[in-house]
């Protein structure tokens, strides 16, 4: 190409740096989607070389580009209609923290440099939700998340390689863990603590048993939820056998657990019971009607029809109004906790929790693991010794049905003195079929 002479300048404009310089007659002012200097000016001798040799192309325009923040949007919601387990957070994870600072950045541009900025300004970030700043776990979950975006991005053709190549050791990613290295050994319940959660009147029956779930079970949250009747065999031996294949938050009940993988779990005859008590009364009260192989082991409350699996984050707000009614201590992760607390008991109950564990986690990804098979009466063994049970409480028997009309409450009220009759009737709620007035009083 002849003519002017290819000369060129640099501008900053906030935190990126812009090329000016001439080319097929005319002023061409492009981003060079960086704020590091020395990038920019590289770049720059790249275009003067470009229109020297007659290679130069003009820019696409910014309105034409594929930028960061439309790539991740597309990508996402991929993900969640594939069924991808952890795309919510992907989604808050790129809404809250990736999208702000490099979303208008086009991705064909975006760079090493790019990412590493990100990075550095997500440890000072301020997470909204605590008002402290990010962990370093979740700083790595929104960097790995990005990641895999980027790789993917790669499959697809649109990047020829990604940017996402940071390393711990040479301090461009924080290490693995805990912003406090002491919160793990606090986010557990002692035995009477949580003896008390599961036993405690002050505690509505439909959480009650939900808490039994984590606390004598060893579930998660989210497959406690996602539990329902037809998933539970009270008459297998030599313990009943709680079957979890899937977990559930809200409406959504049949996403696959966190490891995707089948676990069978041995319910202890304190489980037992709470559960067949539930059962028998108050889920009868507090829906009307007898439960249905389909229906969740805890419905939601908010559907009269109890179809409807229970909110976890929900749940996690009423377990922590719970604890301070009943007047047990706030743990770090409360939720997470229960889990905690049922394999620490396990443990201080004399189980070998080599094989205990089949009944929280998949077996372990090393060639041993994969081969051995526990079989199902060693599981009952070994997890029949947790000693967690409810202490002696008032027994509640359902009664004769009660023809109750509307009400606002559906909060159980109960005797505050387990040593005398305590009467209790659910504040009516009309459901078209039978309430049902219970009476409360001393084993």
């Amino acid at each position: 190409m002849s003519g002017r002479r290819a000369a060129g300048s640099l501008r900053k404009r906030g935190s990126t740096w812009f090329l000016r310089y001439y080319a097929e007659g005319r002023l061409v002012e492009e981003s060079a989607q960086t704020g590091d200097e020395r990038s920019a000016r590289s770049l720059l001798v790249q275009r003067q070389r470009e229109i020297a040799s007659g290679t130069w192309r003009a820019p696409v325009r910014r309105c034409d580009v594929l930028t960061v923040g439309s790539y991740l949007d597309t990508w996402v919601q991929r993900r969640a209609d594939n069924g991808v387990r952890n795309a919510s957070n992907e989604r808050a994870f790129f809404d809250l923290h990736v999208k702000p600072q490099i979303g208008e950045v086009p991705l064909a541009g975006l760079t090493r440099v790019h990412v590493r900025e990100l990075v550095g300004k997500l440890a000072s970030t301020t997470s909204e939700r605590t008002g402290t700043a990010l962990a370093p776990r979740t700083i790595l979950h929104i960097y790995r998340s990005l990641a895999t975006a980027c790789a993917d991005a790669v499959l697809d053709g649109v990047i020829p390689a990604s940017p996402c190549t940071l390393r711990t050791r040479k301090g461009e990613l924080p290490r693995h863990r805990d912003k406090d290295p002491k919160w793990r050994s606090l986010a557990v319940y002692t035995r009477d603590e949580a003896e008390t959660v599961i036993a405690s009147l002050a505690v509505p029956p439909d959480r009650r048993a939900l808490y039994a779930l984590q606390l004598l079970a060893g579930l998660r949250g989210s497959e406690a939820t996602g539990r329902r009747w037809r998933d539970y065999d009270p008459d297998a031996v030599p313990l009943g056998r709680l079957t979890v294949a899937s977990q559930a938050d809200g409406a959504d009940g049949d996403r696959e657990t966190k490891t995707g993988q089948i676990r069978e779990v041995p319910v202890v005859p304190a489980l037992a019971s709470i559960l067949a008590e539930w059962r028998r009364t108050g889920f009868p009260m507090l829906f009307g009607r007898h439960p249905e192989p389909d229906d969740p082991i805890v419905p939601s409350r908010n559907d009269p029809s109890a179809r409807s699996f229970r909110s976890t984050s929900g749940a996690y707000e009423r377990l922590r109004d719970d604890l301070a009614t009943v007047g047990v201590r706030q743990v770090p992760s409360a939720r997470h906790a229960m889990r905690a607390t049922f394999l620490t008991l396990l443990e201080s109950d004399g189980a070998n929790m080599g094989i205990a564990r089949r009944a929280t986690h998949a077996a372990p990804k090393d060639v041993v693991g994969g081969y051995v098979r526990t079989s199902w009466a060693d599981l009952c063994r070994e997890v029949g010794r947790l000693q967690l049970a409810p202490k002696p409480r008032a027994t509640v028997h359902a009664i004769a049905p009660a023809s109750v009309t509307t009400g606002a409450s559906e909060t159980l009220q109960h005797g505050a003195d387990h040593g005398d009759l305590a009467g209790s009737a659910r504040k009516g709620r009309k459901t078209g079929q039978s309430e049902w007035a219970i009476l409360e009083s001393n084993q």
